[in-house]
């Protein structure tokens, strides 16, 4: 008998969807299904990654297909996918948005026997489109799917509430890290903490904010929270890289007596490295869909500064337990919260990170969401 077939459709491998794809991979083969990610291209401007595919456990291709940019974002048009699909549909086909040409061409392909779910990090604050024929579109793909595959809560009010669809169903999938990576590395290097501390030349007198975030300052609203926090006694380690990095060492530049570090891209060795050293890991964004390095944060033992503009923040914050959460908008709110890690005890700081790896292990734990998942889709849409 032919094993059931879930195929994902997605643009480009990446480290932390690899990770993901590796523990879907798994619980399909603990239920016996075939798991398979169709790539639209090995990668995307900006993107600085080594992919190595001879290291994937799951079955991955990346198709040939058409590739450009329209105002600075990728388009793929893959129609090798459609007639892959044609000729063998799959159980259940999974897509990576609602937006994305090689998506809308296959998610509109008359295939029996498919259950068609999509991926929507849907956000209200990072919601471009909120209404028109563009928005129309997203509300119709979005109804007329079998699924919605959501990460959390903001992105269930987003879709229910904001954007009025009326869903079938909507299945859950937390965006994930490797937490053994995060939460056994990263503590064992802070066991050096003082020794790496030294070696950056960072002072006990000062907090130590880590920053990770891709440098558009309009989304993620850079030189505003810099502005804010600019005579506070901080250092700041600003990992990324991005448009506006010109931008932000200007600011840095007339700002000589602030300690911010711009460290651009930085591998991931030197990742848990800062992280091992900072007392807080902070993203105030003005726009964040669904961003990952919270959730790496608190894995890692760190406490929080979160945007209520963040799509993961009710998951990834319980404010006053291990972290602050800000309206970026809202100069007093930034300034209160920043100001009350200045004023924090070191080992208060610490406690507040061990709450976020309990938070971690409440909504983050890979293998049980995974799971979770594969036995949702299985109980919902058994295979014909």
């Amino acid at each position: 008998m032919t094993r059931p077939r879930l195929v994902l459709i997605t643009n480009i491998p990446t480290p932390y969807r690899v990770y993901l794809y590796h523990q879907i991979h798994n619980a399909c083969e603990s239920r016996d299904i075939a798991f398979e990610v169709w790539f639209m291209d090995k990668s995307e401007p900006g993107r600085f990654w080594d992919i190595n595919p001879d290291e994937w456990a799951f079955t991955g291709e990346i198709l040939p297909g058409f590739h450009f940019t329209i105002r600075r974002i990728p388009v793929h048009i893959n129609p090798q996918a459609w007639l892959k699909l044609i000729r063998k549909p799959p159980t259940w086909l999974f897509t990576s948005g609602w937006q994305l040409p090689t998506n809308i061409g296959a998610y509109w392909l008359p295939l029996r026997h498919t259950y068609n779910l999509m991926w929507a990090e849907a956000n209200m604050n990072a919601s471009r489109q909120k209404e028109g024929p563009i928005a129309r579109y997203r509300k119709l793909a979005l109804e007329k799917c079998d699924a919605i595959v959501i990460p959390g809560q903001i992105a269930r009010e987003t879709i229910l509430d904001h954007w009025q669809v009326n869903p079938q169903s909507l299945l859950y999938l937390p965006n994930l890290v490797d937490e053994t990576h995060f939460r056994e590395t990263v503590t064992r290097l802070r066991l050096n903490k003082r020794d790496l501390c030294e070696q950056y030349g960072l002072s006990d007198a000062k907090k130590v904010l880590y920053w990770s975030a891709r440098l558009n300052d309009q989304a993620k609203g850079i030189t505003k929270f810099l502005d804010i926090v600019d005579d506070l006694p901080l250092t700041i380690l600003l990992a990324g890289d991005g448009q506006d990095r010109p931008k932000i060492e200007t600011w840095a530049k007339e700002h000589p007596d602030f300690d911010l570090r711009i460290l651009g891209h930085v591998p991931q060795n030197e990742v848990l490295q800062y992280m091992a050293m900072s007392d807080v890991a902070i993203l105030p964004s003005i726009s964040d869909p669904n961003p990952l390095s919270m959730i790496e944060a608190i894995w890692s033992g760190l406490p929080v500064l979160a945007s209520t503009h963040n799509g993961n923040w009710p998951e990834t914050v319980a404010p006053n337990e291990n972290g602050w959460l800000v309206n970026p908008l809202d100069e007093a709110s930034v300034r209160k919260a920043v100001a009350e890690i200045v004023g924090s005890d070191r080992e208060h700081l610490v406690q507040m990170g061990h709450a976020s790896q309990e938070l971690a292990k409440k909504n983050f734990d890979s293998e049980q969401k995974v799971m979770q998942f594969i036995d949702s889709l299985l109980e919902q849409f058994p295979p014909h």
